[in-house]
């Protein structure tokens, strides 16, 4: 049987992106704490109404979402990058 992690994928990456918005003093302890608590949600048993594979499935999603979704906005370039390094040729 096939199951779906449903939008919450997507509701992690959104989250750290909404991240990198914040002050970069507050970016990296949120970005460490939010991520702790994914590993952390990895690791503990499933509840009783759900198998550790599927747990283990999603859990590992978010984990991978969350990042990407922070990263994202860190590996853009910026508008001045752009116009002096690539249009500029």
């Amino acid at each position: 049987m096939a199951r779906d992690v449903g939008p919450s994928a997507g509701y992690y990456a959104c989250f750290g992106l909404l991240l990198t918005t914040l002050p970069r003093r507050w970016q990296l302890p949120l970005f460490g704490l939010v991520s702790a608590w994914l590993i952390t949600a990895i690791v503990l048993p499933p509840s009783d109404n759900l198998s550790a594979a599927v747990k283990f499935s999603v859990d590992a999603v978010h984990l991978i979402a969350f990042p990407l979704g922070f990263l994202t906005e860190h590996f853009k370039l910026s508008e001045k990058y752009r116009a002096t390094h690539l249009l500029c040729a």
